[in-house]
């Protein structure tokens, strides 16, 4: 008898955003579970998950680094993602609309591993000829910010690729990435110059050029952190056939070209 694959136990959770424990005067009781500062809301919304999918990467190696992305299809027949249900169990009382908006948190689990970290991108609500409601959840993780930081003009030291990622990472502009395990950057092979950043330049831009001397991934990881890995393999190995038109001992051919996949 065949045996039924275990798929594990998936959760979805979002960020509602608005605070739930946060000390209010005259509510709040003295020395209770409420903080000053509070904390926003993480909620568990599996139950109304009908599909969920995530992507991570790029098909061709000289294709620009991107975000990854997720999907998140919901069941909404009682209303509760509704942006105009202000009684749903998700209506933010202070902002006065629904709490899941663009910008809030997403995480998604797997047996409690974490399998994709970043925040709602879109989000669209379809009502069906059988009056269904139906939520599409549009999600970035987040490589997506790096596209509205602009770097300061300045001209950086001599560095290797990681070196400079994470000079970058770390300038006033930005800030991005440096909490404990927030970023993974492994020893590049690339040596980059003392280049001047121009005006205008993105943190993606920017990047984008150090990816390409690289040659390597850039990509933010299942659970959130910045990674970076270098090439892989050497960029000048032996030869390993010779191809000839002369007939003289070669692998003999009519025509050729170069495809960069």
């Amino acid at each position: 008898m065949a045996s039924i694959l275990d798929q594990g136990d998936y959760k979805v959770y979002l960020d509602a955003g608005f605070l739930v424990d946060a000390f209010r005067l005259d509510l709040s009781v003295l020395d209770g579970a409420d903080v000053l500062d509070g904390s926003t809301a993480y909620f568990d919304v599996t139950s109304y998950v009908q599909q969920v999918s995530i992507s991570r990467g790029r098909q061709k190696y000289r294709q620009p680094i991107d975000a990854g992305r997720a999907s998140i299809k919901i069941d909404d027949t009682d209303g509760n993602f509704s942006v105009v249900n202000s009684n749903s169990i998700y209506w933010d009382p202070v902002e006065d609309r629904l709490g899941f908006q663009p910008t809030r948190r997403v995480r998604i689990e797997r047996d409690g591993v974490r399998l994709f970290d970043g925040q709602i991108l879109t989000y669209d609500q379809q009502l069906t000829l059988d009056n269904e409601s139906i939520i599409t959840i549009g999600c970035s993780d987040d490589l997506k910010q790096l596209d509205n930081i602009q770097i300061s003009p300045h001209t950086p030291t001599a560095q290797r690729s990681e070196q400079r990622l994470a000079a970058i990472l770390a300038r006033t502009e930005g800030n991005l990435f440096q909490g404990v395990g927030q970023q993974s950057l492994a020893t590049g092979t690339a040596n980059l110059g003392a280049q001047v950043v121009e005006s205008g330049a993105t943190v993606q831009d920017y990047f984008q050029r150090i990816y390409l001397a690289e040659q390597g991934r850039i990509f933010i990881a299942h659970d959130g952190a910045f990674t970076f890995q270098p090439r892989i393999g050497v960029t000048a190995a032996a030869l390993a056939a010779t191809f000839t038109d002369k007939g003289d001992g070669g692998i003999p051919y009519r025509n050729f070209k170069v495809v960069y996949e």
